[in-house]
């Protein structure tokens, strides 16, 4: 009987590690797509599309908050192929990761279900989702980026902060929304949309 417990940890421990790599790669994969356009707001560089949003608040939907690690390692792994790690990195790779989280977990406290066959299902995804939990990754970065000067705030006179915040805010929730509903389809298409969270 120890034999098939051990068998049993054994093996969900290799399923934890291997779901955990495939959703930082899958989430890597997405940070290069996103890096292939740039955009310019008062010389701070950011990204108009990011998918890795949608993929990673897909992956915490469909196979549970405890797989965040992976959301992590995937943003990691797109800031490693930009800079070498400072401290502001560690910043965004915190707002990066907490972004996805938070939407998670409003869309659990309003009873979401992956299979969107309600109406509010997919409001509480355009809306939890995507808009509110992107004001924390977007307000992490505009924040980093004046507090470093790369991006002139409300004292300097000329405020980037809107613009800084709104560009990041917008692009990065609103193609979420499109990739996070699909996948979501996709997986509770087959399990009726209820899905433990764990």
């Amino acid at each position: 009987m120890a034999c098939v417990v051990a068998s049993q940890d054994l093996r969900t421990s290799v399923v934890y590690r291997l779901r955990t790599l495939a959703i930082a790669a899958c989430c890597y994969a997405a940070g290069r797509l996103g890096l292939t356009r740039e955009l310019v707001i008062e010389g701070a560089v950011v990204s108009p599309i990011w998918p890795p949003t949608g993929v990673a608040v897909a992956a915490l939907l469909v196979f549970g908050l405890r797989y965040w690690p992976g959301v992590a390692l995937g943003a990691l792994g797109v800031l490693l192929s930009l800079t070498s790690l400072t401290w502001r990195s560690f910043v965004i790779l915190a707002g990066n990761t907490a972004a996805p989280v938070c939407g998670c977990l409003l869309l659990r406290a309003v009873g979401f279900r992956t299979d969107l066959a309600r109406l509010r299902d997919g409001v509480a995804l355009v809306f939890l989702g995507a808009f509110a939990a992107m004001l924390v990754s977007s307000s992490v970065a505009a924040g980093l980026l004046i507090s470093t000067g790369e991006l002139p705030g409300p004292v300097s006179g000329r405020c980037g902060w809107p613009g800084g915040w709104g560009t990041r805010w917008e692009y990065s929730s609103s193609p979420r929304s499109c990739s996070c509903s699909t996948a979501c389809a996709v997986r509770g298409a087959g399990h009726g949309g209820r899905r433990p969270w764990g």
